[in-house]
């Protein structure tokens, strides 16, 4: 697994990852909106929101965490961070609340490629941000080679099993949004267990 430091406007060191996913869908037109799956919506009894720095991502061109007092779980489970689609531009806000204790995954946009069966090579592109900053840990766009990785395994190039398994199934071309919960056993170890993650990924 390469290494990769840099130190971006958010003071943050990042390193290489590599993620994947699916689930719900999104269509529609010129803008797609896609909701929270059918779980209950984030309850916000404080609107406020704070910007994300994204000067750094390769997918998400705006993002927003959800501050206050609000909540994102109930007892079915939490809302996935909103995502919405505008002329290409896509924003996503995370709620606040208590932390994903569970993954999950869902489509937000789907492609037309080959489904990706076991051991399919898939090369990733990516963002990832920290569940209870919101702020931007890592993107695809910090390296200058792609991450390729093979649907369903995670050794070879050391990722979390949940994502790598979290591939088989999809196409390529979809758009995923995947929740790292709180204690992932196999997170890369310049991340912190004690938070939880959710990635933005398009498999080509």
């Amino acid at each position: 697994m390469k290494n990769f430091v840099r130190t971006t406007q958010l003071g943050l060191g990042a390193a290489v990852l590599s993620a994947l996913l699916v689930s719900c869908g999104g269509g529609g037109g010129g803008g797609v909106v896609v909701g929270t799956d059918s779980q209950a919506p984030v309850t916000n009894t404080n609107t406020g929101t704070n910007s994300i720095d994204v000067s750094d991502a390769s997918l998400v061109t705006e993002a927003t965490k959800v501050s206050g007092n609000a909540s994102a779980r109930t007892g079915r489970g939490f809302s996935f961070p909103s995502i919405s689609i505008q002329d290409g531009a896509m924003s996503m806000v995370i709620p606040n609340g208590e932390l994903p204790k569970f993954g999950a995954r869902r489509t937000v946009l789907s492609g037309t490629g080959q489904t990706i069966e076991f051991g399919d090579a898939v090369t990733l592109k990516y963002d990832m941000f920290a569940w209870s900053s919101g702020e931007l840990v890592e993107s695809s766009s910090l390296f200058e080679e792609a991450h390729t990785v093979q649907g369903g395994i995670s050794d070879d190039f050391p990722i979390p099993e949940y994502l790598a398994k979290s591939l088989l199934g999809r196409r390529l071309g979809d758009t995923i949004q995947v929740v790292l919960p709180v204690g992932t056993p196999d997170l890369p170890v310049y991340l912190d267990a004690n938070d939880a993650y959710v990635l933005m990924l398009e498999l080509l």
